[in-house]
């Protein structure tokens, strides 16, 4: 709990000012609904520096003691701020690792651009899917890197032949991604050439 809300709870128990009657003042028609913020604010850990200011406007605390309590408060509230923070981050991390650990190694398509409505483009990519093919792992790094790339290339080219230029699909292709790792990328042109590369691990 903060500092300053265990006090103003302590003091309201002192003085016997209870929740509904600061409920009735602050909150009017709405006291059931005030009654929780307000004991959520003194026994449930919320930090509400708003409701703190008009509590103490009802609730006699020593100004000194408000002083203090409150810069304990705001230094608290730094601190959990920094540790929920972190706790996100790790979290975050964490779930990337499951990402990276469970990732497939894939060929997609890179699709021109064309008109239609985010809907329809999600029908489109549904019925003509950009990821023409899924490899497995292992088979892959069976390869050289070399190796992987004319593998790449002689999928691309035989995907293009028969796709590209609207052929059989209602986008142009206008080039490929290997998405090799969960960091690692290549893209081509429909002609097998790469054009660029992300491959943050190096």
């Amino acid at each position: 709990m903060y500092p300053i809300n265990k006090i103003i709870a302590a003091r309201m128990t002192d003085h016997g000012i209870s929740k509904r009657e600061i409920a009735k003042k602050l909150y009017h028609k709405k006291i059931d609904k005030g009654l929780k913020i307000i004991n959520d604010f003194l026994y449930n850990d919320s930090y509400n520096p708003e409701l703190c200011e008009q509590l103490l406007k009802i609730v006699p605390v020593e100004g000194y003691i408000v002083e203090a309590f409150t810069e304990a408060g705001i230094e608290i509230k730094r601190l959990s701020d920094i540790l929920a923070a972190e706790r996100e981050k790790q979290k975050e991390l964490r779930l990337i690792q499951r990402q990276m650990k469970q990732f497939e190694p894939k060929l997609i398509r890179i699709p021109g651009e064309f008109e239609a409505t985010e809907r329809a483009k999600k029908t489109i990519f549904n019925k003509f899917p950009l990821e023409i093919q899924i490899f497995d792992r292992d088979e892959i790094y069976k390869l050289s890197k070399v190796e992987q790339f004319e593998y790449i290339k002689s999928l691309l080219l035989e995907d293009f032949a028969y796709y590209g230029n609207k052929k059989f699909t209602p986008y142009d292709i206008v080039g490929y991604v290997f998405h090799k790792e969960y960091f690692e990328k290549y893209e081509f042109n429909v002609e097998g050439e790469i054009t660029f590369d992300d491959n943050r691990m190096d």
